[in-house]
């Protein structure tokens, strides 16, 4: 190791003669320390010094300090995962300046990366996806604060509503002088000002049919979708389905119900799909669900909304967090599979796995 560092988010202190790394309960590394040599070369370890200057650094203060030490020290740290990394790729990467403002992001993504060097790439992944989002709303606006947030450089937002008052209390991408503005161009608007990295397509348009995402699909060619949208009912949902599956395009949807938010991710042809769940409901003679389904895709009744911004901030953050783990592969996905559910009364958070239905389009 060239350069060896402590990860910079992790706090170090010394006390009763030990040395503490980290400040996690049941994480943090104690190392004994009574003479204090062992501090004085973790505050060396700050990526601006190699072993050896360490050592030259050290030793005349500390005469039992030995580079054999230094080397076992810094080998004892990197067998304990996300303590120890190379500086020389911190340097490297941040040679652009455009990437200085993630460091943060790549900080946290540091805490998924054994060697150190992965998370790098873990925000390159990130950063190069092409995602439609449909729905600008409460879920949406926190979707598109998140995604701006990593980097991604290139998003279509896709909404048909004006910004309303009653908006307000949970759309965070809008202010009250955007009120009578189309969504789509006030945010716009907040994207650029907020990172002018992102390139920010937008599209005013209402989805009516399977035909009207099908055209938007095949000429944007995003390599993932995420719906916070949520008319038509059910209908939206499976048109992005049968889309997504002939595309082979991974996809996640979420909403809000009541006290209860929601959210699913789904890979083509290998989790369950979003029509497995109706398909079961059909096979297990579960009739009142299936005649429920029917009445909302037929009638499309609209309740008022009754989130608020932290519900739809929960919630939209959750969907992201697992968008960032399917691209990254840095750890499983929460949602695979399964519907998952935040009950707000109780902040419990449920898992209901939704079994492939052997019928179902998803099999092909």
């Amino acid at each position: 190791m060239k350069y060896p560092k402590i990860r910079s988010y992790l706090l170090v202190t010394r006390y009763n003669d030990k040395v503490s790394i980290g400040s996690s309960i049941n994480k943090a590394v104690e190392i004994n320390d009574p003479s204090g040599e062992i501090y004085q070369i973790l505050l060396k370890m700050d990526g601006n010094h190699t072993p050896e200057e360490i050592y030259n650094k050290l030793h005349k203060k500390y005469k039992n300090i030995t580079m054999k030490n230094i080397e076992n020290l810094i080998l004892g740290l990197k067998d304990n995962n996300y303590i120890l990394e190379d500086q020389s790729d911190y340097i490297e990467y941040f040679k652009d300046d455009k990437k200085e403002r993630h460091k943060r992001n790549i900080n946290f993504l540091g805490n998924f990366s054994a060697l150190g060097n992965e998370k790098y790439e873990y925000i390159r992944r990130i950063q190069e996806q092409r995602i439609i989002l449909l729905g600008l709303g409460g879920v949406g606006s926190t979707v598109l604060f998140n995604l701006s947030a990593l980097g991604v450089e290139n998003i279509m937002g896709i909404d048909f509503d004006r910004v309303d008052k009653t908006n307000l209390n949970r759309q965070i991408l809008y202010r009250e002088s955007d009120i009578g503005d189309l969504k789509v161009l006030s945010a716009k608007r907040t994207v650029e000002e907020f990172n002018s990295d992102v390139n920010f397509e937008h599209l005013n348009k209402k989805i009516e049919n399977e035909d009207d995402l099908r055209i938007i699909v095949e000429n944007y060619c995003p390599t993932f979708i995420i719906c916070a949208a949520d008319r038509p009912s059910v209908l939206l949902n499976e048109w992005i389905n049968t889309i997504c599956l002939e595309k082979n395009i991974p996809w996640i949807y979420g909403g809000n119900s009541e006290s209860v938010s929601y959210y699913r991710l789904i890979k083509p042809h290998i989790t369950s799909c979003y029509m497995c769940n109706e398909s079961n409901f059909n096979n297990n003679d579960q009739y009142e669900a299936v005649e429920k389904i029917k009445y909302i895709k037929d009638f499309q009744p609209s309740p008022e909304n009754n989130c608020i911004a932290s519900s739809s901030s929960i919630l939209g953050s959750m969907m992201v967090f697992d968008f960032i783990k399917y691209v990254t592969n840095m750890a499983p996905t929460k949602s695979e599979s399964s519907i998952i559910k935040i009950d707000y009364a109780t902040m419990e958070i449920t898992d209901n796995f939704i079994k492939k239905n052997n019928s179902c389009m998803c099999r092909l």
